[in-house]
């Protein structure tokens, strides 16, 4: 999927320069900080992290944009698979699929974009500290909620989701009785 995509965005952007958002990104990455006029830091940082690896090129920040939403596809078979099976979990990343966020708008790579593995995997780090409880998972839970608030602000409608079904769940008591919640807090 991932190369298959990088070849299309190649295909199909090739004779174009790359977008604003992603040369902006690439800008911001040369000299990392807290915050930048405009947007939260996370993105620059991958994006700093990413070409520390790979070589500047169009190609390799397709294969970004491509690899940030193969991986949110991932962790949406992740959480599908607790609840669904064979052909309902594959149509649950599918469906996706159709989605253009998920195909050509995720090829620039930007803020928002980040937040197409960033989303999925907070929920999926959500589940997972609220089924298990373990250090580890909160620390998950923690760090993915802060990437996700250092891409985007407006992160917090995720996370408030996420407390509203811990909240709503039966076994509530059980969770905030425990130290889960408030590592991933504290981590956050």
């Amino acid at each position: 999927s991932v190369a298959a995509w990088t070849g299309f965005c190649l295909l199909y952007l090739a004779p174009s320069d790359l977008q604003n958002d992603m040369t902006e990104a690439f800008s911001w990455a040369q000299e990392l900080q807290l915050g930048y006029y405009k947007h939260p830091p996370f993105y620059a940082w991958v994006v700093k992290a990413w070409f520390s690896v790979l070589p500047t090129t169009d190609w390799a920040f397709y294969l970004l944009a491509s690899t940030n939403a193969a991986i949110g596809l991932a962790a949406v078979w992740a959480i599908a698979g607790r609840y669904l099976s064979g052909p309902a979990r594959l149509a649950a990343v599918l469906l996706l699929e159709f989605l253009p966020f998920y195909t050509f708008q995720s090829f620039n790579f930007n803020a928002n974009a980040a937040l197409l593995s960033l989303w999925p995997l907070t929920v999926l780090a959500f589940l997972r500290s609220f089924e298990r409880r373990d250090v580890l998972s909160a620390v998950a839970l923690g760090t993915v909620a802060a990437a996700a608030m250092l891409s985007e602000y407006y992160s917090g409608i995720i996370l408030a989701c996420c407390l509203a079904a811990a909240l709503a769940h039966p076994d509530r008591r059980r969770y905030f009785a425990g130290f889960a919640p408030y590592l991933a807090l504290a981590v956050l």
